[in-house]
């Protein structure tokens, strides 16, 4: 009789444990499901970028065979007898994925992508008035963090993102000797000034981009108050980027360098670059770069507290 009621309770707890659990995912689908859907294309993305890099490989092993073929046949002494291509290690062929693939290009899309996962449920809380009604059961300032916090964690993005890129590089290529790679090609796709400290390498490319893409949804959230459009919202919030891009690296960074020459040999105009963050080309080092970054995140930050800070001001925008 026991074991009866045993079996019956395991079965209960089995069948109500699997009701909370889907629940709790289908809600989790639910809220993040632009997000995923955002993640799912980069990482297609990611996919396509690699079999095209082992499709070009293989393309040019065979052209090698087909030249070392035709050399031996017509018993050809050449001067130049060409290498056997290798294929790059991880961390340069990360590099060569961000930096000179097609896939390139995702320094320019991907600030678009954050500011729409990290805008969307904000901008559709304020603009339906449900924001209003969250700040009946909560105080305003509680729910209002509560709200920023949720856009930010749209940053996870760029770990997710780079995790599974460096992954896929391993997988591809199965080697992290960096330096057999610089030695055939005879340069390095990352600063050789980083070559005896990669890992530390990577975790401040990964903190600092997590940084500048805070700084992406504090932009969107900033601009967001004003417009009654989510697209305008984005697009106002990517020339806002831009131009926020074009002051730190053309007018403070060369300004600077004119009023004092000697910082150019520093590359401080490289340095402030936005788009410098997705590889550190002539950049002065790595905790000027996590400086900088985390500037440009407290300082929006800061902007988003003075924009949303009075609370009469929200709530009238939200009732236009």
């Amino acid at each position: 009789m026991l074991y009866v009621v045993c079996c019956i309770l395991n079965n209960y707890i089995h069948i109500l444990a699997t009701i909370f659990l889907g629940g709790i995912m289908k809600i989790f689908l639910k809220k993040n499901k632009l997000l995923l859907i955002c993640l799912l294309l980069l990482l297609s993305c990611v996919i396509l970028s690699l079999v095209k890099y082992k499709i070009d490989f293989n393309h040019s092993i065979d052209e090698y065979n087909r030249v070392m073929e035709y050399l031996d046949k017509n018993s050809i002494n050449s001067p130049i007898i060409p290498k056997k291509p290798i294929m790059y290690d991880t961390y340069s062929l990360f590099s060569y994925i961000i930096v000179d693939s097609p896939f390139a290009i995702i320094m320019y899309v991907m600030p678009f992508i954050i500011m729409l996962c990290g805008i969307y449920s904000f901008y559709s809380k304020i603009k339906t008035g449900y924001f209003k009604d969250e700040c009946m059961r909560r105080n305003y300032k509680k729910n209002l963090i509560v709200n920023i916090f949720d856009s930010w964690k749209n940053a996870i993005i760029i770990p997710i993102f780079i995790i599974v890129l460096f992954a896929g590089c391993y997988i591809t290529t199965r080697s992290f000797d960096i330096n057999k790679t610089i030695e055939f090609y005879d340069y390095s796709l990352i600063n050789r000034q980083y070559l005896d400290k990669l890992p530390t390498y990577f975790i401040t490319y990964t903190i600092n981009l997590i940084f500048l893409a805070i700084f992406y949804i504090n932009i969107s959230i900033i601009t967001a108050k004003k417009n009654s459009n989510l697209f305008v919202t984005l697009v106002q919030s990517y020339l806002i980027f831009i131009i926020v891009g074009i002051i730190t690296e053309v007018v403070v960074g060369k300004g600077l360098e004119k009023i004092f020459p000697i910082l150019k040999s520093y590359n401080l105009c490289n340095s402030l670059s936005i788009f410098n963050f997705w590889v550190y080309d002539n950049v002065m080092n790595l905790s000027f770069m996590t400086l900088f970054a985390f500037l440009l995140f407290f300082v929006s930050t800061l902007i988003v507290i003075l924009k949303y800070r009075n609370k009469e001001s929200v709530i009238i925008e939200i009732d236009k």
